[in-house]
């Protein structure tokens, strides 16, 4: 029991101690305060974020209210030592990172343990977010902005952006500019990153494809970017492209996927815009481009078995239901000698009255129809793709005429491919033109009052010898088309069908208006080709054989010529070779040939329509190009004619129309023979004369500006020739070089004369160089238009050169240059 009592007094005597003592105070702790931006969004402070230094942080007890201060060091940290025990508000007093706001709370709480050690909080801030705007666009001003309505915008390109910079990794966003050529990027935090743009081929960016950035906090970065080059080419240019080079182009959908194959993998379809057409293959057949669609192409152009096509396309629709492209009217003989070169490939043509020849056989759901024209000569194939979708072979009568409408293609020969039931059209019956001729001249009181339907081309427009008239041919014959509705407006080539009544009119067999009154029917067929005239002997020509058509009488020497009526008609009788006498009938003034263009006693080529007035066969020329001299003198005597006499000469154009001058109606160029060379005035820049061509000239001789040259010229293409070797000579003697002189208007080489002054350019880009040789020689070297392709900036006055060019005179010798080709820097 006493041990008992003494172990309860030991166990209690420390009780009754405790009872009088004070707490303890605990352990002092550490507390660190970090203060940054966190720069890279993770949530903590890393290396890649930025301590905030310098700025102000108090700490304050939630007990007593006691506050502590520090300053953050260079790594943002502000350090507290000795602090008790108790739970503590940090408060940040320093001033925010310019862009950036406070991602944590205004006063986290911080717990010093009773027991010490150390603690900490933080004061994170993150970049207000910034964005990245840009527009893509041709500087048409040069002005380095962008001005709508100035400026081309580059709308529907993909826009990437990446992270960092240099590029790595995967893109974080994309996006396409806008039809404006606009993009942008938002809500991007501050730093670098890389925008990767995706041009057209045929664009190039001049800032570049790869462009790193830097995007500030809060902030919109501009980015105007400029390319040059074409957002897309003409489907012209594409076809003229190398093989294999990637092309960009727009076009409509004439012929869709399905129609030409069943393949669902490699199937294929055409696009055409205003310049041409083209086909496109290895396009899936299921949701694949449909007829009337608007389509961007970007693919690899090629030429495969004879035709131009696009393989391996990326297609981007821009629209529906769009107008397809009206046919172009061509002949079997023009898609017979069709190639990859020709300009109608991949359009829709349609050609008109094709005899079926033979249709392939089998089972295959693809097959040809093989066709012809009605004369036989001209042979290609008409392709069914799809025999369900577009036409049965049990559909075809052999021997049968049809008017074709299709896409222009090969395949290792020349095809039309049809699309549709409706691109084949059985063809309304015509009457040859010859059996309708050989029905009259067998009994002309039978036929006259009949009604024909015949078809053929224009040789003599409406109006040539009245404004009622014209004369049409087919294969097999010409006649003549009287009292054509002025509305019909028939011009050269177009391709007719008339439905009209046969009679003779002064021995001429003639179409006229039908029964009632009623004016004849026209049907326009669209263009065709324009029958070669028929060159035929004088007996053949009064035989009648060939009246109506366009024929070609050679070596007719002129007998007499007769007086001209108030309307300008005159005849001139001619001698034929064979020692026929025949009548040329020119009909008014409007043909271009005064009765002062015959010589009695020359011999003539002569180009007409085949008519009678009478007992009298004519032969009626449509202007004075169908009549041309048979013989031609030098161009050297004609220099010696006097002024205002009519010369005919041959030679090389030395010089193509459109480089001397751009005037469409006063154009210039030069021809060379043997004996000399002489400029060509007044001739139509439509006209296309190109260096190398051989032609005949009968034209006025003339002195303008001190250079002898020929006017109102009437031309004939001959062929071609070879260019003369150019003549060296002196600057002194092109200095006294006038109208007399035996070498002006031929082509020359002036060695070593040095710039003096370079003159003002013109509009059309012409401008006079003054030059002087080391003879002492002067003269200016013309630069007729930008054509020769010689800019003004070219020349460097007091340097040297070799020039090679045309001897004239405008006021003072010159040596008109052709190309870049004719000057050479010494």
């Amino acid at each position: 029991m006493y041990r008992r009592i003494l172990l309860l007094l030991a166990l209690a005597l420390p009780l009754l101690a405790c009872e009088d003592a004070s707490a303890p105070d605990g352990r002092a702790t550490t507390v660190a305060v970090r203060a940054y931006v966190d720069a890279n969004g993770t949530g903590g402070f890393d290396a890649g974020d930025l301590p905030v230094s310098a700025a102000a942080v108090t700490l304050r007890s939630n007990a007593t209210g006691v506050t502590l201060s520090a300053t953050t060091d260079a790594n943002g940290v502000a350090t507290f030592s000795g602090v008790t025990p108790g739970s503590y508000s940090a408060e940040f007093a320093g001033t925010a990172p310019a862009g950036a706001v406070l991602a944590t709370a205004v006063s986290p709480t911080i717990v010093a343990p009773f027991d010490g050690g150390e603690a900490s909080g933080e004061f994170r801030f993150v970049f207000q977010p910034g964005s990245i705007s840009g527009v893509l666009f041709r500087d048409a001003n040069g002005n380095g902005t962008f001005d709508a309505g100035i400026d081309l915008p580059a709308p529907g390109l993909l826009v990437e952006l990446f992270q960092g910079a240099p590029l790595t990794g995967e893109a974080i966003a994309e996006t396409f500019t806008s039809a404006a050529g606009a993009f942008s990027f938002g809500g991007l935090r501050p730093g670098l990153y890389t925008v990767v743009l995706h041009p057209l081929p045929t664009m190039d960016i001049v800032e570049g494809d790869t462009i790193p950035v830097t995007v500030g906090a809060d902030a919109a970065l501009p980015m105007p970017l400029v390319f040059t080059g074409n957002l897309i080419q003409a489907i012209a240019q594409v076809r003229a492209e190398p093989d294999s080079a990637t092309v960009a182009f727009e076009g409509v959908v004439t012929a869709p996927v399905g129609v030409f194959s069943a393949s669902t993998s490699g199937n294929q379809f055409n696009v055409q815009d205003a310049t041409g057409g083209v086909l496109i293959l290895n396009t899936p057949l299921v949701g694949g481009p449909q007829l009337g669609d608007s389509v961007r192409v970007v693919g690899m152009k090629d030429v495969s078995a004879g035709e131009v096509i696009i393989r391996n396309p990326t297609i981007t629709l821009l629209g529906s239901g769009r107008p397809v492209p009206a046919p172009v009217s061509r002949t079997a003989a023009q898609v017979a000698a069709s190639d990859s070169t020709d300009a109608f490939q991949g359009q829709l043509i349609t050609v008109g009255d094709v005899v079926v020849d033979s249709v392939q056989g089998g089972t295959a759901v693809g097959y040809n129809v093989y066709v012809s024209d009605v004369t036989g000569s001209s042979h290609f194939i008409v392709r069914v793709g799809v025999d369900s979708v577009v036409v049965m072979r049990s559909s075809w009568v052999v021997g049968g005429h049809y008017d074709i409408t299709g896409t222009l293609a090969a395949f290792n020969a020349p095809q039309v491919k049809i699309r549709f039931p409706t691109d084949v059209q059985v063809r309304s019956s015509a009457t040859p033109i010859g059996d309708v001729r050989d029905a009259a001249f067998a009994d002309s009181a039978g036929i006259r009052g009949d009604t024909v339907t015949v078809e053929g081309v224009v040789h003599t427009a409406q109006g040539t010898f009245r404004s009622d008239n014209a004369y049409i041919q087919d294969a097999t014959g010409g006649i003549l088309l009287f009292g054509v509705p002025a509305a019909a407006g028939l011009q050269v080539g177009d391709s007719v069908r008339v439905t009209a009544t046969v009679t003779w009119f002064g021995s001429e067999l003639e179409l006229v208006g039908l029964a009632g009154g009623v004016p004849m029917i026209i049907e326009d067929l669209g263009t065709g080709a324009m029958p070669a005239p028929r060159t035929i002997s004088g007996a053949q020509l009064v035989s009648r054989a060939f009246e109506g058509e366009l024929i070609r009488l050679g070596g007719a020497e002129v007998d007499s010529i007769g007086t001209a009526s108030s309307s300008g008609g005159y005849t001139v009788w001619v001698n034929t070779v064979d020692g026929e006498r025949v009548q040329v009938r020119i009909e008014n003034t409007s043909i271009g040939i005064p009765t002062t263009f015959w010589t009695v006693g020359s011999t003539y080529d002569i180009v007409g329509a085949l008519a009678r007035f009478g007992a009298n066969t004519q032969l009626k020329p449509r202007s004075a190009a169908d009549v041309t001299e048979a013989s031609a003198m030098p161009i050297a005597e004609a220099r010696a004619a006097a002024a205002g006499d009519t010369v005919v000469v041959e030679g090389v154009a030395t010089v193509s129309l459109g480089i001397f001058s751009t005037s469409t109606t006063g154009n210039q160029f030069n021809i060379q023979d043997p004996t000399g060379g002489v400029l060509i005035l007044d001739t139509p820049l439509a006209l296309g004369i190109v260096a190398g061509e051989y032609v005949r000239v009968r034209a006025v001789v003339q002195v303008s500006s001190g250079e002898l040259v020929l006017r109102s010229p009437t031309l004939t293409r001959l062929g071609t020739g070879a260019l003369p070797a150019a003549q060296p000579i002196t600057a002194l003697q092109v200095q006294n070089s006038t109208s007399t002189d035996d070498i002006q208007g031929e082509l020359v080489e002036v060695e070593n004369v040095t710039v003096t002054a370079v003159g003002t350019v013109s509009s059309s880009g012409g401008y006079n160089v003054t030059v002087q040789g080391t003879d002492g020689g002067t003269f200016i070297v013309r630069i007729g238009t930008s054509a020769v392709g010689v800019p003004s900036t070219y020349w460097q006055v007091g340097s040297a050169y070799d020039v090679t060019g045309l001897l004239g005179n405008f006021n003072g010798a010159q040596v008109k240059i052709r190309s870049a080709a004719d000057v050479v820097a010494r």
